[in-house]
């Protein structure tokens, strides 16, 4: 009488026998791409599933999908990136934060440039019949306005008469200063253009996702 010799089944390892988990349509399903805990059998030699494959999965408790970015307020991108100059972009995640932190140095280095050249954000005649009135003034102070905060510390400088931080127009260097001031407001304007539109976006994206 022979005997025959059968392989016996090759036993998962102790690590691989903790990480095995098995699924059977009477256990439950996956819902909404997490694994609930109570429909999960830790085993080493389980029931398979329906197909005859033992199903692994990672053994993380709860896990929970990520959650779906959301665009910013428009009202807030606005207001947050005129206060502080470039935060606009520190707004919108990750992506947005070297971008931000650029333009947030570039545009307070060149205000600073500019007030220590004693240029400045001056208030303007705005009566049309006054004397002094210019509508290039005007404009003028409506662009440097666009600093934010350094452009209202400015403003206040000149009004307070602040030696260290106001401009002087009787200065051979306030034209040149002011120059560096308006391009600093300049600058700040285009940057919460750009940040409005990759916040719009950002909005359309989610949209086609849904």
């Amino acid at each position: 009488m022979g005997l025959s010799l059968r392989p016996l089944p090759a036993q998962p390892r102790p690590r691989d026998r903790a990480k095995t988990l098995d699924i059977t349509p009477a256990q439950g399903y996956f819902q909404r791409g997490s694994v609930s805990s109570r429909h999960i059998r830790r085993t080493g030699n389980g029931p398979h599933t329906a197909n005859g494959r033992r199903l692994s999965v990672m053994t993380t408790k709860n896990a929970q999908p990520s959650p779906r970015p959301r665009p910013v307020s428009p009202f807030l991108l606005v207001a947050l990136g005129w206060l502080i100059p470039g935060s606009g972009f520190l707004l919108l995640g990750r992506k947005g934060r070297a971008r931000g932190l650029i333009a947030l140095l570039a545009i307070h280095l060149t205000f600073i440039v500019g007030v220590s050249l004693k240029g400045g954000v001056v208030w303007p005649v705005w009566a049309v019949r006054e004397a002094g009135f210019n509508l290039i003034n005007i404009l003028t102070f409506l662009v440097e306005m666009g600093a934010g905060w350094l452009a209202a510390l400015s403003l206040a400088a000149h009004a307070g008469a602040w030696a260290h931080f106001a401009p002087a127009p009787a200065n051979a260097y306030f034209e040149l200063g002011s120059l560096y001031c308006l391009t600093a407001g300049a600058l700040n304007y285009f940057v919460i253009r750009q940040s409005q539109e990759r916040n719009e976006k950002k909005a359309f994206e989610i949209l086609a996702k849904q």
